[in-house]
C-alpha cells in the first residue's frame, strides 16, 4: 500500500514539474518574432511606438520605428517578437513623445495584473500628454492620427504565428 502511495506522489512531482519547466521557456507565453513597417499617407513613420496587444492575453509587446517606419517587437527579450496570438495594434506618435517611451515590458514580468497596470499607466500618460506647443507648430497639426493610440478605435488586427516570418505593413489612413 505505501508503495502505491509514492509512485502517486512521484507521478504528482513530475507532472507538476512537466508543466512548471516543459512548458516552453520557463513557462512562458510563446512569442514569435515580429517586424515591419508603419506608413501614414504613404511615407513612413519615424519615431512611434508600436504596441502588439494580444487579444485574452494581458502580456504585450512594443517597438520603437526607425526613420524608415521600421520596428522588431519586444516582449520578454530585445527583438523576441510578439505573442503568439490575433493582436490588435496600436500606434503611438506624439511630438513630445520623447519623455514617454512605452513601458519596458521585459522588466514588468508576466503578471497578467502588472502588465495591464503598465499598460493602463503607459495609455493614461498619451492620451493626457499635451502636444508639444512648439513641435506641433513646427510639424503640422496632428502627427498620425489619435484613433490608432487606443485599444476601442484603434481598428488594426494582426495574427502572429509561431514558425511564420510576421513582417507586417501597416498603413494609417485619416
Amino acid at each position: 500500500m505505501n508503495h502505491r502511495r509514492n509512485g502517486r506522489t512521484r507521478l504528482s512531482i513530475c507532472t507538476l514539474l512537466f508543466f512548471a519547466f516543459g512548458c516552453g521557456e520557463s513557462g512562458l507565453i510563446p512569442v514569435a518574432r515580429t517586424s515591419g513597417v508603419v506608413t501614414y499617407q504613404g511615407k513612413p513613420v519615424e519615431g512611434a511606438d508600436v504596441i502588439f496587444v494580444p487579444e485574452g492575453i494581458s502580456r504585450t509587446a512594443s517597438g520603437r520605428t526607425n526613420a524608415s517606419g521600421e520596428f522588431s517587437m519586444t516582449t520578454y527579450n530585445t527583438n523576441d517578437g510578439a505573442i503568439v496570438a490575433l493582436n490588435t495594434i496600436l500606434v503611438v506618435k506624439e511630438a513630445d513623445q520623447a519623455s514617454s517611451a512605452p513601458p519596458d515590458m521585459s522588466k514588468i514580468g508576466t503578471d497578467e495584473e502588472g502588465g495591464k497596470k503598465a499598460m493602463a499607466e503607459y495609455q493614461k500618460k498619451m492620451l493626457s500628454t499635451p502636444m508639444n506647443a512648439k513641435a506641433k507648430k513646427e510639424s503640422g497639426p496632428a502627427l498620425i492620427p489619435r484613433k490608432y493610440s487606443d485599444l476601442k478605435t484603434s481598428g488594426l488586427k494582426l495574427s502572429v504565428v509561431a514558425g511564420e516570418k510576421n513582417h507586417f505593413k501597416i498603413e494609417l489612413k485619416d
